[in-house]
């Protein structure tokens, strides 16, 4: 019994030291980050101060990360005593066992990350002028995603062999990086202040993270989910918003994708999911493609506001005023809607070069949309916004 508490003790004082040691470096990479905020505090400028908050939100934003994922490996360990019967105790008065249970510690991210509001911008197209198309030489565009400088990361859902189908390209149209994930890909989305994105694997029913600046492949979570497929996808806040091919929206821990809540939404494939969030409401707008042909508005804990009927509804994006654009797979068209779904404005059509369209994006600045095709003509076209 001695001998198995010796051993219990070395393990456990083995690991607390590799734990300790991990925090420890951390915390030393957090303090260095302090102290040079402290001193641009003291003796600096606004302008040195900005540059070096835009140089270290990344590292920010990675400490935090490794933070959550540290403390959900955290474990409280306690000893017990198993007795053991008469005949055994001749040799030995029972064994004793170790036992973990989760870490009660709860980890709360920076205000920062938990704000996440959409910025005001007093930019709110009322005019699309064509520009250009971008080519696509094989398989077609599921989604478009649009960095802080303007960069499209594109997801093409029928590439062959999967072969770079996820590309990073200028929004001239040229292709910068891509990356191979090997399996169907659909969505994409974009972890506000890091360079993470988001990936969609469509039959596999897999989150798989990528880095926007390489374009590699970083880590997996494995989603469990009641639907066949996984399609569109968002971030808000810790959580990763999916929509299934039955009807179904699934709110996911970004960290360890546990699925922390369900939402029945309608019987189709909710091939895109879009947050709105302001100082006053917190929205999820969700496109129904096939099913009942839909858009949905609700409140981002599942209320019901209300729906539209479209036909076939595929891929939305919103302005800053919370206007919502659908692209129509079916109509070949292009609608504006109004934040309660209730005015619908048709702004480009099969005239304009919208032939089955997919995604729908503006640039940061609101002064380009890009509309990718699915029909004869699979390019992605260019407007400018006026």
């Amino acid at each position: 019994m001695s001998s198995d508490v010796d051993n219990i003790e070395r393990e456990l004082v083995e690991k607390a030291s590799t734990g300790i040691s991990e925090a420890e470096t951390r915390a030393k990479e957090i303090e260095y980050i302090k102290d040079q905020v402290d001193f641009l505090t003291e003796h600096g400028s606004e302008s040195q101060m900005l540059i070096l908050l835009n140089t270290v939100r990344t590292e920010i934003t990675k400490q935090s990360i490794n933070f959550q994922e540290m403390i959900l490996s955290l474990e409280m360990n306690d000893l017990d005593f198993e007795q053991v019967d008469l005949i055994s105790a001749i040799t030995s008065m029972g064994l004793v066992k170790q036992t973990s249970s989760l870490c009660s510690v709860s980890y709360l991210p920076p205000k920062r990350m938990q704000a996440q509001i959409q910025q005001p911008q007093n930019k709110e197209p009322i005019k699309f002028e064509f520009e250009k198309k971008i080519h696509v030489s094989s398989g077609r565009i599921s989604c478009i995603a649009v960095t802080d400088d303007n960069i499209l990361l594109m997801c093409n859902d029928m590439n062959y062999y999967f072969k770079n189908n996820v590309i990073a390209c200028k929004d001239t149209g040229e292709q910068i990086q891509a990356c191979t994930i090997s399996n169907r890909v659909f969505g994409i989305a974009i972890i506000p202040h890091t360079d993470e994105a988001v990936v969609s694997i469509a039959d596999a029913k897999i989150l798989q993270f990528v880095n926007i600046s390489s374009m590699m492949p970083g880590r997996q979570l494995q989603v469990t989910m009641t639907d066949s497929c996984m399609y569109g996808i968002a971030i808000v806040r810790d959580t990763i918003i999916v929509g299934g091919s039955s009807g179904n929206v699934y709110i996911i821990e970004k960290i360890n994708g546990k699925c922390l809540k369900t939402l029945k939404v309608g019987t189709g494939c909710i091939s895109s999911v879009v947050p709105f969030l302001c100082a006053n409401d917190e929205l999820l707008y969700c496109c129904e493609y096939s099913g009942k042909k839909k858009l949905y508005s609700m409140k981002l804990g599942g209320t019901l506001i209300s729906s539209c009927d479209l036909k076939n509804p595929i891929g939305m994006t919103l302005d800053s005023k919370g206007n919502l654009y659908v692209a129509c797979n079916d109509s070949n068209e292009l609608h504006r809607l109004s934040p309660d779904c209730k005015v619908d404005v048709i702004l480009l059509m099969k005239s304009d070069g919208i032939d089955k369209p997919m995604s729908v994006v503006f640039n940061k600045t609101f002064t380009k949309l890009y509309i990718s095709n699915d029909g004869q003509d699979k390019s992605v076209l260019v407007f400018n916004c006026k």
